[in-house]
């Protein structure tokens, strides 16, 4: 499901959209799933659950804040260079 909504993505952003009933529907089926682990289990996919949306919270962030200031045609130069150097001081 990934690699056809990254796929989606890669192809126009609109088309995103068009997944979000399936998403929603396999969310909704995984954590029922969930729910019926074991408890040591069911602890251990829910730290992962946690972890994996915080990247991916993150990366959403970064994407978006890429897009905006760097692939986007008509940004104006200060806020591109303000951008290359926010990026530059995030590098190590």
């Amino acid at each position: 499901m990934s690699v056809a909504l990254f796929a989606a993505i890669a192809t126009a952003q609109r088309y995103t959209g068009d997944w979000i009933p399936c998403l929603v529907g396999a969310a909704a089926l995984g954590l029922a799933a969930l729910e019926t682990a074991s408890p040591r289990l069911r602890l251990a996919l829910r730290a992962l659950l946690f972890g994996g949306t915080l990247a991916a919270i993150f990366l959403t962030f970064a994407l978006t804040l890429h897009y905006q200031r760097e692939t986007v045609w008509g940004v104006p130069e200060e806020f591109r260079q303000s951008y290359q150097n926010f990026r530059t001081r995030l590098t190590p």
